[in-house]
């Protein structure tokens, strides 16, 4: 139906809301159409390797197709000790516009979060669902839940708003995938900006990690201006060499 609309730009949005509904009433449904959507992706989408051959996108992960034509490997940048029992602090009362950020100036949590939850809740802020996802996070580690034997990968490790500097604050071992250090070297914003703020954060995690792509044969280091030009990969030219 989607194909089939005039106007595209605009009429795609009724048919997608219409699937949606149809998997909020039935989780079979949702996981079907998911499962569809990716089948369809792996078919219908070509890789274009280095020679120009296009590769059916499935074929392609599970055969010598290549860009870049690299191997890669893992390089790990470890946290500080564990520590004691972690909270779960939810930043409140910020905001950010480009011309006037404002930083949160406080945080929330035990008590003061969960009333805050329901005052969001009942102010229609939030959906009850999402309130209670936060308050089930809030009283695992209140409990002494920990993260210390979870790992997250993360496409797109570096972005504003992922959830990657949390789940490092809380302890977690995060698989990283972002863009090449090495790009816009001797620019004024070098990719490799990214990764040190990355493991910046790593160092600080209690216990966390944080694991990044390099090339094969590239020697741990614990000097961190080589670390974050080499780590890195290119999503769209190496989604096998990643996958491996």
């Amino acid at each position: 139906k989607c194909r089939g609309c005039k106007n595209w730009r605009f009429g795609y949005a009724s048919h997608v809301k219409a699937l949606v509904r149809q998997g909020a009433y039935a989780p079979a449904a949702a996981l079907g159409s998911a499962k569809a959507g990716l089948a369809y992706l792996y078919e219908a989408f070509e890789f274009v390797d280095k020679d120009g051959a296009a590769t059916p996108f499935g074929q392609a992960l599970s055969s010598g197709a290549t860009v870049s034509g690299r191997t890669l490997q893992s390089a790990v940048v470890k946290g500080a000790p564990a520590g004691g029992a972690k909270s779960y602090d939810v930043p409140y009362d910020g905001g950010w516009h480009p011309s006037t950020p404002k930083p949160p100036v406080a945080t929330m949590t035990g008590a003061a979060l969960k009333s805050q939850l329901e005052r969001w809740v009942s102010g229609g802020v939030v959906e009850r669902d999402a309130a209670d996802a936060i308050q089930w996070t809030s009283d695992f580690f209140a409990g002494g839940g920990s993260l210390s034997g979870a790992h997250f990968v993360l496409i797109g490790a570096g972005s504003a708003m992922g959830p990657c500097a949390k789940l490092l604050q809380l302890g977690a071992n995060v698989v990283a995938i972002d863009i090449p250090g090495s790009w816009g070297k001797g620019g004024p914003r070098p990719a490799s900006g990214l990764w040190k703020r990355l493991f910046g954060m790593a160092q600080a995690s209690p216990g966390g990690s944080l694991t990044v792509p390099v090339t094969k044969g590239f020697k741990q280091t614990s000097n961190v201006d080589a670390l974050a030009e080499a780590a890195g990969c290119n999503l769209m030219e190496e989604p096998r060499e990643i996958a491996a």
